[in-house]
């Protein structure tokens, strides 16, 4: 009888363990299945030319005047911004880059950060010398394509 309890007392104590070995041992596969979901794949990243800060700094080295857009998709300030800024935008296609910046685009946090951006939309208007002027909110068209008269902008004919 003296083998009998020792080993009841053995499997009382390593039938827990066990269990949670298990669970630790699944719960593991659980987080590295999440954390792989998480990461950006390689083929869905844009392409390095077509971030927004390159397209910045390469307007500015080239001494353009910039209009760099800060905004999301969703937001209906920004929707209305979007709408203002695809008529301006399109008069002043030759003279004026715009940078558009979707803030919850990951591949964007940088720039965003840099901008030091809190409120979308934001404007950054930057004229030929790379001197910036900032603008919050909706601005209507008339404000917009005065802005971009005044970073040096011209309008196409």
């Amino acid at each position: 009888m003296m083998t009998e309890n020792k080993t009841s007392k053995n499997a009382d104590i390593w039938l827990p363990r066990f269990f949670i070995i298990i669970g630790i041992l699944i719960l593991a596969g659980i987080l590295l299945v999440v954390k792989k979901e998480m990461t950006p794949q390689q083929s869905n990243q844009t392409a390095p030319a077509d971030l927004p800060k390159n397209q910045l700094a390469l307007a500015l080295a080239l001494g353009k005047p910039v209009v760099a857009f800060y905004h999301s998709n969703n937001c209906d300030s920004c929707i209305q911004m979007m709408e203002n800024m695809r008529v301006v935008s399109g008069e002043f296609i030759n003279t004026v880059k715009l940078v558009d910046v979707n803030v919850y685009d990951a591949a964007n946090d940088p720039l965003v950060e840099q901008a030091q951006i809190v409120y979308i939309p934001t404007l950054v208007f930057y004229d030929r010398n790379g001197e910036s002027k900032s603008f919050v909110g909706v601005m209507d068209v008339v404000q917009l394509r005065q802005w971009f008269v005044d970073i040096g902008g011209e309008p196409s004919q």
